[in-house]
């Protein structure tokens, strides 16, 4: 959506046009989503639900979720104004970004179902390692930005075909640099909520 966006609907709809097909993806996403709703249980009178006790670990996992997502939005921030610096400034970046952001947020999240049943066990030295390698991602990935802008003028001239598939080079650059970051971070916010 962020590269058909960016790429076509702008050009060919323009902004208002564009927004209002956004909208309205979003609203038909909803009504797909609700045959799925849950309804809520009706509990006998006295009856405790399930891990009812648990009130302090249940405001816990909560406040993680909350600086989880927060790390998500802050480092998206961070990443669009460094990224300015090797993608550009222009539409087509912001959307190639945003895609790269989003895939690699959706394939950490995949991953954290494996890395669940990894930790079974041992949630808490797993939540710690995750949250460990999260911050080495962000150095890491902060430091391989500032060497690929050092670098990035002499290394695309030595590509192969650079002015003809720009495009895919940039996506695969941003793929690179950013992985480090938003693949522990789209593990860290569904392990937090499971």
């Amino acid at each position: 959506g962020t590269l058909v966006t960016g790429f076509f609907f702008f050009l060919f709809l323009g902004m208002s046009l564009s927004l209002g097909v956004g909208a309205s993806f979003n609203f038909i996403s909803a009504l797909c989503c609700l045959p799925w709703r849950k309804a809520e249980k009706v509990r006998p009178a006295g009856e405790k639900e399930a891990g009812e006790g648990k009130t302090e670990e249940s405001r816990f996992l909560l406040l993680l979720s909350a600086l989880s997502g927060f790390c998500i939005l802050g480092a998206e921030v961070i990443y669009v104004r460094l990224s300015g610096f090797f993608l550009g400034n222009r539409i087509y970046a912001f959307s190639i970004l945003l895609a790269v952001v989003l895939i690699l947020l959706s394939l950490g999240a995949k991953g954290s179902g494996a890395l669940l049943v990894k930790m079974e066990k041992r949630k808490e030295e797993g939540m710690a390692s995750l949250l460990l390698f999260s911050a080495l991602g962000i150095m890491a990935s902060s430091n391989l930005i500032f060497l690929w802008i050092s670098i990035q003028s002499v290394a695309e001239s030595m590509l192969p075909c650079f002015e003809t598939f720009i495009l895919l080079y940039r996506f695969a650059e941003a793929f690179v640099l950013l992985m480090p970051v938003f693949l522990p971070l789209g593990m860290l916010f569904p392990l937090t909520l499971m």
